[in-house]
């Protein structure tokens, strides 16, 4: 309430996991095509696409999930398994409950690879090599959050490979087989599509101006 005792509303911005998705996908996107003419927008691109599995992950697996269990860590999961089972239908109890509550990016990741938590076709099944990309890019993530060093250098050649690898994976998680489709419009399909084929073209043409094939740096002659 302001000096006179009316009510303010105030400004609000509100959001949810599947606008988040969107949000990080399309900022992706607008971040793969600026690091053509600038280098160091590749740190943000990382920082964002990171963020962007790690909410395709959890709108897998809550979608799937319509207890919410899948997304929580072990002790919280078990909770609230006791909460269902004693049909328990206090908001309070379940706000408290969810609080810094959402698994770590690996276990989530874990989850998603494993039938039990997304069953066939929902399952993310996916090569080593892949499964190496995504840590390595949550490796970089979190040195870039954490950054506390006076300088720091890493080697993009293999980018093109990584980003390609974890495109694949938003895209059978997102677009060819989500669990959580009931929560998407046919135009957020559209706009995960579209910010995809972009990040993919960006990256081609980042790679072709840098003579990258393949993730790596061809040999001369």
């Amino acid at each position: 309430m302001d000096e006179d005792g009316k009510t303010t509303e105030g400004i609000w911005f509100r959001t949810d996991e599947h606008q988040e998705l969107i949000d990080s996908i399309e900022h992706s996107a607008f971040l793969s095509k600026c690091l053509i003419e600038d280098i160091r927008k590749w740190k943000w691109l990382i920082i964002s696409l990171h963020q962007t599995i790690h909410i395709t992950f959890i709108c897998a697996l809550d979608g799937y999930d319509a207890h919410g269990i899948s997304i929580l860590k072990k002790k919280k999961a078990k909770k609230r398994l006791e909460l269902l089972n004693e049909n328990s239908d206090d908001a309070e109890a379940w706000s408290r409950l969810v609080q810094n509550s959402i698994d770590y990016f690996p276990e989530l990741f874990k989850k998603t690879m494993d039938p039990e938590f997304l069953p066939c076709p929902y399952t993310l099944i996916i090569a080593e090599q892949s499964k190496l990309d995504i840590k390595t890019l949550s490796g970089f993530r979190d040195q870039f959050v954490h950054f506390g060093e006076l300088g720091w250098s890493i080697e993009l050649s293999g980018m093109p490979r990584i980003i390609s690898n974890i495109s694949k994976v938003i895209e059978h998680l997102a677009v060819e087989h989500p669990s959580f489709s009931r929560h998407l419009t046919d135009e957020n399909v559209q706009q995960i599509k579209q910010s995809l084929e972009e990040i993919r073209s960006n990256i081609s043409q980042w790679a072709r101006q840098h003579d990258i094939q393949d993730g790596s740096r061809p040999s001369p002659g």
